[in-house]
């Protein structure tokens, strides 16, 4: 009888530990999102320094982990990349290495970095693209590349290529949301195109109402 009582222990405890420790593992990585999704709530909400900061914080988090989710990581920089962008100068990036914060134009410059590897990445986990590889543009991912072109309007020598990205995200109606038509409607006005950029001022306001997110148009 003892034996057969150790037996079915053994055989228990090679049934639960796995089970025990994939349920610890899913908590860690629910907890990871829940941390994530903060932050883009934050930004979402124009909370910009929160949202920077939150969004650091787990960057740290995965560049320490010996394992870390490549999913998260993308999220938290595109979190990280749109704060700076639309904080309007407020919110910086480390210079890697030294803990000197960018000015201002070199923190756009690296926001831009991000968010063109964000737009590249969704384009190659996009199913259409690896279905049909002549199909792996960005009109497959028009969210990420309008934010892209609305990082791309904040630098002075890449407005013509931000104009042609939100231009042409404007005319199939898929701008990302009001940060991006904001972002166009500054660049109307600064081509003197008095006509677009008040539709550009109106689908903004129409989608955040006259609030900060389409700042002073």
């Amino acid at each position: 009888m003892p034996r057969l009582v150790l037996a079915l222990a053994l055989a228990c405890s090679t049934l639960t530990v796995p089970a025990v420790a994939d349920a610890c593992g899913n908590s860690v990585r629910a907890s990871l999102y829940r941390r994530v999704h903060k932050a883009e709530a934050a930004l979402d909400a124009g909370q910009y320094r929160r949202a920077a900061s939150l969004a650091r914080a787990e960057l740290a988090r995965t560049e320490h982990a010996r394992h870390g989710d490549e999913t998260l990581e993308r999220r938290a920089r595109r979190v990280l990349a749109l704060a700076i962008v639309r904080s309007g100068g407020v919110v910086r990036v480390e210079e890697r290495g030294r803990g000197d914060l960018l000015d201002e134009q070199p923190a756009i410059s690296w926001a831009i970095t991000a968010l063109r590897q964000v737009r590249d990445d969704a384009i190659a986990a996009h199913p259409d693209c690896a279905l049909e590889p002549a199909r792996c543009s960005a009109d497959l991912v028009p969210s990420a590349d309008g934010e892209l072109g609305e990082a791309l309007a904040r630098s002075p020598d890449l407005r013509g290529e931000a104009l042609a990205i939100l231009g042409r995200l404007a005319e199939a109606d898929l701008l990302p949301g009001p940060d991006a038509w904001a972002a166009l409607a500054r660049l109307r006005g600064e081509q003197g195109d008095a006509a677009g950029r008040e539709v550009a001022v109106l689908r903004c306001r129409q989608m955040a109402g006259h609030g900060p997110r389409c700042g002073a148009l």
